[in-house]
């Protein structure tokens, strides 16, 4: 989305593809079986396992010629098995080392690996930080406070890992972490490593935008391992290779509907394919924070910025700022950066609510067409992850409101979900002018957080019912309204006696239970018929 160019800001796209990669198994230590009864109980023998035969006295093993060690010999106190557990730092058992091969397919620099633990069984009341690396190279991958059961999942590729072909050791670790009663500990259900050997021609293809509203154009670009290849990009487009410059090119698109494009690379009569996809909406938008890119890295540390962000807009008239810009989502050294650390804290959008910091405001002045009381809104604030200081089972619950007034209350939140709602111009309250969106939470588990993707405000321009006709009852002093309805819609009927300068109501939430036809009527009892005959409007709700 265009209108505020955060992508541009942070340096991140939008949207990008991922390989069609064909994984094969390297390695896997376990079953996938939620338990870790096929291992040994961690003791300071049990640090180093053997996947398969080699000599791995360049990466600090042994040369192993006893095939694949044993998880569990039952033996206690040998160096032969696989513990079920990483301790807490200052004992033996915080490091495990598995060794293995890579051939040179699986090794070349650009050819993909993925790495998976799955996580059980931590102690209660305990998180833990894990990093993972591979020989001698820093740490390739690394998580912080691990509070729960999890499948760790990690994409990288043999160069960025420090993978060789030949011997290697993967060493996972257990760096900190909060613990109870002077320990700590956390297990593996597995652990799991996969290779890809398929040849590796294409290095990225993204979008810088997801999705376009009416009016609007993406841009596809991509790069190239392999300069030589020959691409082309479909549906609809065709050969791509005059606009690939030294392995990198771009075109702009502007599809009439949700689109998944394909990039095809072939060298050497071998082809690769990636794919992104560009959607529409006829929905139009007022504001977007943040990117739906399941990372919150663009935002501020919630303790870090006050509760008010400010779109660009002159706020004066409620005691707010004269805007020039939109504020910056994150002006401190990065999302971690707790509060007076390196920038202003009137700068920045909290990347969650909490129960010591529950609110955040979101401050914009709508177009008049967007504020209008025909228009329809669309609000959708993607809960990235919830969490507590004391891990375990939790809820959440959030209320989101509109200048006060409440829109909707989502209960019994307990992990990721996209809340998303509409709402007609004539119920929720917005006004030209400068208006206040609110994010809160109100409940659920003690030293409670709720984390945050995005937060997006769109709408669709509305018309009014078409009036087919107001009835003049000199006999009853009454005038019908008659309009053309959906069924099952409730409506407002309103008047102005200052030919449209003013409205006031007459019914709401009309009828009871919605329009039992297409077609409506309303009768005005209350306007002195010697009174001139007020405009009328239908508002549907």
């Amino acid at each position: 989305m265009k209108f505020f160019l955060l992508a541009a800001l942070f340096g991140l796209s939008l949207l990008v593809s991922s390989a069609r990669a064909q994984f094969q198994s390297v390695f896997m230590i376990g079953q996938d079986n939620a338990t870790q009864t096929e291992f040994e109980q961690e003791t300071a023998s049990l640090i180093d396992y053997y996947w398969e035969n080699d000599n791995y006295a360049t990466v600090g093993g042994l040369n192993w010629s006893s095939g694949m060690e044993p998880w569990n010999n039952a033996i206690a106190g040998d160096t032969v098995g696989f513990p079920r557990a990483l301790l807490h730092p200052g004992t033996s058992n915080t490091q495990t080392n598995i060794f293995f091969h890579l051939d040179a397919a699986e090794a070349g620099p650009n050819q993909p690996l993925r790495l998976t633990l799955d996580i059980i069984g931590l102690k209660a009341n305990t998180t833990h930080d894990l990093d993972v690396r591979l020989n001698q190279a820093a740490p390739f991958a690394s998580r912080a406070a691990i509070a729960g059961d999890t499948t760790w999942v990690i994409n990288t590729t043999a160069g960025a890992a420090g993978a060789v072909a030949g011997p290697n050791v993967l060493r996972v670790r257990r760096t900190g972490g909060a613990i109870d009663a002077g320990s700590a500990w956390i297990q593996f259900d597995y652990i799991r490593m996969e290779s890809d050997t398929s040849a590796q021609y294409i290095n990225t293809f993204t979008t810088n935008d997801a999705l376009l509203r009416p009016g609007e154009t993406a841009t596809l670009s991509w790069t190239l391992f392999e300069p030589a290849a020959t691409v082309s990009i479909s549906p609809g487009i065709g050969d791509v290779t005059p606009l690939t410059i030294n392995g990198n090119g771009s075109i702009n698109v502007t599809p009439a509907a949700n689109t998944t494009y394909t990039l095809t690379a072939t060298h050497n009569s071998i082809i690769q394919t990636r794919t992104v996809t560009v959607n529409t909406s006829a929905w139009e938008g007022i504001f977007e924070l943040g990117v739906d890119n399941n990372v919150n890295t663009e935002f501020s540390h919630e303790v870090a910025a006050d509760d008010d962000y400010y779109f660009a807009g002159n706020y004066t008239s409620i005691g707010g700022p004269n805007q020039a810009a939109n504020e910056l989502l994150n002006d401190d050294t990065d999302t971690n950066t707790a509060a007076g650390r390196t920038g202003n804290p009137a700068i920045g959008f909290e990347r969650a609510v909490t129960e010591f910091d529950p609110q955040t405001n979101i401050w914009f002045i709508p177009a008049a067409a967007q504020a209008d009381v025909t228009a329809r809104h669309r609000i959708s604030v993607d809960v990235l992850s919830v969490g507590s200081g004391g891990g375990g089972a939790q809820t959440h619950n959030i209320e989101i409101s509109l200048n006060g007034q409440l829109l909707r209350q989502e209960n019994a939140i307990t992990g990721p979900r996209l809340i998303q709602f509409e709402v007609n111009g004539i119920t929720d309250g917005m006004k030209t002018g400068p208006n206040s969106l609110t994010l809160r939470r109100t409940g659920g588990t003690l030293a409670g957080f709720v984390v945050f993707d995005y937060v997006m405000l769109e709408y669709l321009p509305g018309t009014l019912p078409t009036i087919t006709g107001v009835t003049d009852d000199a006999i009853l002093g009454t005038h019908t309204v008659a309009w053309t309805a959906q069924v099952a819609k409730t409506y407002r009927v309103q008047k102005s006696t200052d030919a449209g300068a003013s409205w006031q109501n007459m019914a709401s939430g009309f009828p009871t239970g919605g329009a039992p036809s297409t077609s409506l009527f309303y009768e005005d009892r209350v306007t002195p018929f010697t009174d001139p005959r007020p405009t009328y409007r239908v508002l549907q709700e």
